[in-house]
């Protein structure tokens, strides 16, 4: 992944020198990017970013970015949304 990559929307994704150091560099960009309802491939994307030296750091990133599709720091688009709406609540329940 040392060049900007594209999700399933066509969206490009800058590339980041973090992104060298990624697990997910040695498999298809495809298994990170699994169409709708291929639970097994979300899983085995998910298993490798368990192992991964960059995963916080490429969690933070989707979260940053917002971005929806594809497995990012181990977590699903749905995942991201649920912890981007945690933050958000947490935030408004801190006094100012």
């Amino acid at each position: 992944m040392s060049q900007p990559f594209h999700s399933q929307q066509f969206r490009v994704i800058p590339y980041e020198e973090w992104m060298n150091e990624g697990s997910c560099r040695f498999y298809p960009q495809a298994l990170f990017f699994p169409p709708d309802g291929h639970h097994t491939l979300s899983e085995a994307a998910r298993e490798i970013c368990n192992f991964c030296p960059v995963q916080l750091t490429c969690l933070e990133y989707a979260l940053t970015h917002r971005l929806d599709d594809g497995i990012w720091g181990g977590t699903t688009g749905r995942e991201r949304k649920r912890i981007i709406a945690r933050r958000v609540r947490l935030r408004l329940a801190l006094p100012a």
